[in-house]
């Protein structure tokens, strides 16, 4: 890991600090007046925590050990405690003081924190706070019971289930209810599979019911199913707690209001998506105009960093300009001096040498030139002085607009989430009404999407949605006896690429019947163009009109209400396979990292997100045969192609910038993936990494393959935006000649040498719910080797568990949702992960929580701070 970026992970972490310490603070504050309630209590002892850990790995050690004085005063604690006395309540709130101190001081780079402040003032301080406290027991707060004293039911009751619930309360409680469906959802789940584990049958059948009535609760009902919910799952943990385990309920009992019944109206309709939040209302015309503004800030602000880039190169010449004046200036302090001894005798004649100086008219030059060149000294160090304020003011700005930037995106941009959190209902209520089993997968549900392309998504969605269940999915006895699986399929996946939203719906049905649409078009057409009849209003294939479609309207809207954001769709289709519409819009206005690389004498950017890796290529990687160009990457051969004759747009040259050197001078490859393939992009040089804004260009001309659109750089130069993944599939699709084969089949003696044993990269997962720890613990890893897979807790874990190829799992304990005595009880209760090494990496150092996580199953055990060196050696043991 570079310094550079080990500075940075450790100034973010100082971020995160900063909001550990705020809910330390909000916790706090009214302890002497009100009772502490447990979800308080526990928010407080889980941000104690993770400071304490997170602060020990990233070596701010006072840090650390003030959040470590701090959790074994809360170890006195418990839910309904109230602070006798005010005074204890502001002596909590000091020490709280001495957190928000270290932080500061750290920011301000300090490898330290001063002794005799830690002495005279932190001491005496938490030495007061623990004679007001009630006495502690040493690690009482996640104290383990004794296993072999009570049944194991009731412990996991206490403690698993325990903090289960009162995470759910406090969802329950917040103002925020937009992921209250999905965080039941996964309780539940969570706890139907510790009952099972348990051989709690009726507590399992509860929670799948709850499941059940969660996922099919409309909207009004939902927080009071939420509320039976949670009453029913109280009153099962206290028969377990008093092990009368024959009075669990088995079914969840709804009141007269919860159970509401619907008729079903003659079209299934999917709802529209609504938004929760009670914020200010801004109209997206205005938003647009923000981020308009915004973006021409990003481009001067990348113009002020180029000047003052060039104004520094300016100060570092006049600094050697003025090293040579100093030289000078000596010569002619030395010329000064010796002119004084020519002066001619009878000047002086009644005055000797040493009683008077003697002076001729080059004196006063002499003495003035001296003069100016100390003058030019003081004023060239005044402006480095001031230069180098002006470096930090331009920091701060880029500082202060990625924060801005954050905020803009927060407002202008929704998870796709938000528009698909409804259909698994809509679909589910098709399938009842119609006949037809139905899954329906949702990915990209994270990608980020404006508003109003949100808004303008709906309805097209709900009409593709509704096409593929109709015409595209076969009738589950026809699905069978076509050898297909009963329950047909329809996903939905949205992702980025470059400034382009691509969303696909794809279905496994039977596909489009293109002799149906030829029957229906009196001249021969190709296949693209028959699809493309599908679009006209009032074309339809249907035998029949239904409920959901046949009308020929639908895939029409879809295609103008698209066209009205400047979408486009594409469809494919295989017969006995299913269809595949794809939907591509650009964004109106964004701001990403690319790499600004040359190739044939064009400046491009390249989005860094599409990109896997960039390297410099020697003549040992290049691999030529049977006309095929190709490279040697980490010992596998993958094809190596040269944009340059694809973008001969006759570009002016980059040598033009006579202000900018390229940082790598000589070609590089950019390995990019496209589908399950790689490819080598060659390029002739590489200009650097840079936040840009991008611009979407608008005109009756469309733009050159490959090309999504451009970037005004900080000289007002305009450099194009490329999309390579795009230009390998054109590439693929008009010149499939031109591109290697993959993979090669080559005979060995054409190849260049190379390894004979492919450099194997092991794949570690780690679960930390600080993402700076995550980062760090990646970035260590990394840099030796292993590939690096990050979980946010152990649920998110055994998800990713089950979909990749992880060989080693490094582990924190305390974590939302699972922790990680929950990841390590599950993951062995499963035959394929018993030989899974599980490290467990925490802040807990002592000897319990070692033998528990043992107890379960873990490989290793390692407290925070760690040593690197011995971590890595246990890795690479195992």
């Amino acid at each position: 890991m570079s310094y550079y970026q080990e500075q940075q992970i450790r100034q973010q972490f100082l971020d995160e600090a900063e909001e550990y310490v705020k809910i330390i603070e909000s916790g706090l504050i009214g302890l002497a007046s009100r009772p502490l309630e447990s979800d308080r209590l526990e928010a407080m002892g889980r941000a104690c925590h993770s400071l304490k850990g997170g602060a020990g790995l990233m070596n701010y050690l006072t840090l650390s050990d003030l959040a470590h004085t701090l959790e074994d005063c809360f170890n006195g604690f418990y839910p309904g405690y109230i602070c006798d006395r005010l005074e204890t309540e502001q002596l909590l709130l000091e020490s709280v003081d001495c957190f928000n101190y270290c932080i500061t001081q750290y920011r301000q780079g300090a490898e330290s924190i001063d002794e005799n402040w830690l002495t005279e003032k932190v001491n005496p301080l938490f030495s007061l706070i623990q004679q007001n406290l009630p006495s502690l027991v040493e690690d009482d707060f996640l104290e383990t019971p004794d296993l072999s004293s009570q049944d194991i039911r009731v412990l996991m009751f206490e403690t698993e289930v325990e903090g289960c619930l009162q995470r759910l309360e406090a969802v329950a409680q917040s103002e925020e209810k937009h992921c209250l469906r999905e965080e039941f959802q996964l309780a539940s789940q969570e706890l139907a599979g510790l009952a099972e584990m348990l051989e709690l049958t009726s507590f399992q059948s509860l929670c799948q019911e709850i499941e059940r009535e969660i996922t099919e609760a409309l909207v009004e009902n939902l927080e009071e199913i939420v509320t039976l919910a949670l009453k029913q799952w109280r009153k099962s943990q206290t028969f377990v707690l008093n092990q009368q385990f024959a009075l669990i309920p088995l079914n969840l009992e709804k009141t007269q209001s919860a159970i509401v019944t619907t008729s079903v109206e003659s079209e299934v309709n999917l709802p529209q998506p609504v938004l929760t939040e009670h914020n200010l209302r801004v109209s997206a015309e205005k938003l647009a105009q923000i981020e308009e503004l915004f973006g021409e800030l990003i481009i001067e602000r990348n113009g002020l960093n180029l000047q003052l880039k060039q104004l520094f190169s300016l100060v570092q010449l006049l600094k050697q300009r003025v090293g040579n004046l100093d030289q000078s200036n000596r010569s002619l302090r030395t010329l000064y001096d010796h002119a004084g001894q020519l002066i001619p005798a009878h000047n002086n004649r009644h005055w000797d040498s040493l009683e008077l100086d003697s002076y001729t008219e080059l004196h006063p030059v002499f003495q003035e030139l001296m003069e100016t060149i100390v003058q030019i000294q003081e004023v060239t160090g005044d402006i480095e002085l001031n230069l180098d304020l002006t470096q930090k003011a331009a920091k701060g700005l880029s500082r202060t607009s990625g924060l801005v930037q954050t905020n803009i995106t927060q407002v202008r941009l929704r998870p796709f989430a938000d528009l698909v959190r409804l259909f698994p209902r809509a679909i589910r209520e098709m399938t009842l009404k119609h006949g037809k089993q139905v899954d329906l997968i949702v990915k990209g549900e994270s990608t980020l999407i404006d508003r109003t392309i949100l808004d303008a998504l709906n309805e097209p969605l709900i009409h593709l949605l509704r096409n593929a269940f109709d015409h595209g999915i076969e009738a589950p006895e026809l699905r069978q006896a076509l050898g297909k699986n009963p329950s047909g399929c329809i996903s939905i996946e949205a992702r980025q690429r470059g400034n382009l939203i691509i969303i696909t719906v794809q279905d496994d049905g039977q596909g489009i019947n293109l002799d149906k649409i030829r029957q229906k078009v009196p001249q021969n057409l190709s296949d693209e163009k028959l699809l493309d009849l599908i679009f006209e209003p009032g074309f339809s294939t249907a035998d029949q009109v239904t409920e959901l479609s046949g009308r020929g309207l639908g895939m029409d809207i879809v295609r103008r209400q698209l066209q009205q954001v400047r979408g486009q769709i594409q469809v494919s289709t295989e017969p006995g396979k299913g269809t595949t519409f794809t939907i591509i819009i650009p964004f109106t206005l964004s701001v990403v990292r690319v790499l600004l690389v040359e190739s044939g004498k064009m400046l491009m950017a390249i989005p860094i997100s599409v990109v896997e890796e960039m390297l410099v290529i020697t003549s040992e990687m290049r691999v030529e045969s049977l006309g095929q160009n190709l490279l040697n990457w980490d010992g596998e051969i993958i094809p190596l192609l040269n944009l340059s004759p694809w973008l001969n747009f006759n570009p002016l040259t980059p040598e033009s910038r006579t202000d900018a050197r390229p940082i790598i001078n000589q070609p590089i490859v950019l390995i990019i993936a496209q589908g399950n393939r790689l490819f080598a992009l060659e390029m002739d040089r590489y200009w650097g990494e840079q936040e840009v804004t991008i611009r979407s260009l608008e005109g009756v001309l469309p733009l050159p393959k490959g090309l999504t659109g451009c970037t005004i750089m900080g000289d007002g130069s305009v450099v194009p935006l490329a999309d390579p993944v795009a230009l390998i599939q054109w590439l693929e699709q008009n010149h499939p000649d031109h591109l290697p084969v993959t993979p090669p089949v080559l005979p060995p003696e054409d190849l260049i040498p190379v390894s004979e044993t492919r450099t194997y990269k092991r794949t570690v997962m780690v679960v930390d719910d600080s993402i700076n720890v995550r980062r760090f613990l990646a970035l260590t890893l990394e840099k030796v080797g292993y590939r690096v897979e990050q979980a946010k807790d152990g649920q998110e874990a055994l998800e990713k568990l089950n979909n990749s190829n992880i060989e080693l799992v490094i582990c924190d304990i305390e974590m939302p949702r699972l922790d990680g005595y929950g990841f390590l009880n599950q993951v062995r209760s499963h035959p394929q992960y018993q030989s899974l090494p599980v490290i467990m990496l925490t802040s807990r150092s002592g000897e319990k929580h070692r033998q528990t996580a043992m107890s379960l199953g873990a490989t290793a055990y390692f407290s925070k701070p760690f040593q690197e060196q011995v971590l890595l050696a246990t890795l690479k043991s195992l």
